[in-house]
């Protein structure tokens, strides 16, 4: 191979700065943050509610390479990274896992001690705020916040054409009624898409910049009311969802 043949000692007419520049990122792969593509992504964080209650919990402290479950898709720890973010909304939300051990079955319970309706009706979303900081400046509070701002999202829903029964369904058997009671009780956040906390000027959020996600109960923390809502183990988790338009540079 001839290495003079790649060699030039001037450019051909006509040829401009940016011309050079998409020549060296289709050779090596620059990247021209000038120029920037956009999609529709949420970012999640989930966190564990301690049984005894907590005063103040936060979101978006570990990234997406850190937990089982995967409870948080931040590459970075509390910033976007190298990208930019243009929030839209913000939305909570509440999940019980159930970690995979021998008789572990989801159960629907009838006392408050064992359903986890309680909580939902009588506990830790009947409280609270929500502060989001970017940086050191506070851009929005939401009082109640898994009152006013769930996501909208579906439910699965059980119906049960011979009345209303507590059942349980076994592991290994979906669906399958292994046992009733006389009643059931159920729960569940409100799931429309108008409920979300939706800003009329979305908040932008800068490559590598820092930001706080924190839920706070300044009157005393609220223990989860109900002990054991399946037979064996399960963590109650609590989720922050910032959804909107993530820009991504182009090579």
């Amino acid at each position: 191979m001839n290495p003079t043949l790649n060699q030039t000692q001037s450019l051909p007419a006509g040829t401009s700065a940016n011309d050079v520049l998409a020549m060296f990122q289709q050779q090596y792969g620059a990247v021209q943050y000038s120029s920037q593509q956009m999609s529709r992504y949420p970012y999640y964080s989930y966190t564990a509610y301690p049984a005894a209650g907590a005063s103040s919990l936060g979101f978006f402290g570990q990234n997406m390479a850190q937990g089982t479950p995967q409870l948080c898709n931040l590459e970075q720890i509390g910033t976007i990274g190298n990208y930019s973010f243009l929030l839209q909304s913000i939305a909570f939300d509440i999940f019980l896992y159930i970690p995979t051990v021998a008789n572990n079955q989801p159960t629907i319970y009838t006392t408050d001690a064992l359903a986890p309706y309680a909580d939902i009706v009588h506990g830790l979303t009947q409280g609270g705020y929500f502060n989001f900081t970017v940086g050191n400046t506070l851009w929005d509070q939401i009082p109640l916040p898994f009152m006013y701002s769930p996501p909208a999202e579906g439910r699965s829903v059980v119906a049960l054409s011979q009345g209303a029964f507590a059942w349980s369904q076994a592991g290994t058997s979906p669906f399958a009624v292994t046992g009733s009671q006389d009643s059931l009780c159920y729960a569940d956040l409100e799931r429309r898409a108008l409920r979300r906390r939706n800003f009329s000027n979305p908040i932008f959020i800068a490559p590598q910049q820092t930001f706080n996600a924190q839920l706070n109960y300044d009157f005393g923390a609220i223990p989860i009311i109900s002990t054991s809502v399946i037979t064996g183990t399960a963590i109650l988790y609590v989720g922050c969802i910032l959804d909107g338009w993530k820009f991504t540079p182009v090579s």
